[in-house]
């Protein structure tokens, strides 16, 4: 269905930035486990624009790759696990959500551990995830795109993946 088309590439997409910069954080991975924050709107004004990206990625794609024996790094088979952030689709919750991931928490104030990337699954608020993510120096990667333009020299942590307009449902 188209439904699963969409959930399915979005997530791909992730996957393959994703593993574009694995190599980047291969020294931070530990425990067998590579663990990103995936944050984006669960709830909010904005809920229904992240909808298929947190399906695709957090429901299907993190769960088919560990299926296939998880992420190699240096040699060694890491899990990903994928902790959710809820920016509630407000910019001002998006340093909440960054602050507690680089903390090693959740947004309950829960220890995870460490955060090795965040997968930023949204649309509307990437802006507000550069500043803080670049702060805590913590590899971010957009998947769904957002304003090409809006992609600045400065932001060294920041990766983008523009997707055909196409493939936008």
């Amino acid at each position: 269905s188209r439904r699963l088309e969409s959930r399915t590439w979005f997530g791909a997409m992730a996957c393959m930035l994703l593993s574009s910069v694995i190599l980047l954080l291969a020294p931070l991975a530990d425990a067998n486990t590579f663990r990103v924050a995936l944050i984006s709107e669960f709830s909010g004004k904005f809920n229904g624009n992240s909808k298929n990206f947190i399906e695709g990625f957090k429901d299907f794609v993190a769960p088919y790759i560990n299926t296939k024996g998880g992420i190699p790094i240096g040699g060694t088979s890491h899990q990903l696990e994928v902790i959710a952030y809820d920016t509630e689709s407000n910019a001002t919750h998006v340093a909440e959500c960054v602050n507690a991931a680089s903390s090693g928490k959740d947004m309950a104030g829960a220890t995870v551990g460490d955060i090795h990337a965040i997968i930023a699954g949204t649309s509307k608020l990437n802006k507000a995830m550069y500043a803080p993510a670049q702060s805590a120096g913590i590899i971010n990667i957009h998947t769904s795109g957002g304003n090409p333009t809006m992609w600045q020299e400065a932001n060294t942590y920041a990766y983008g993946l523009h997707l055909p307009f196409t493939r936008y449902t």
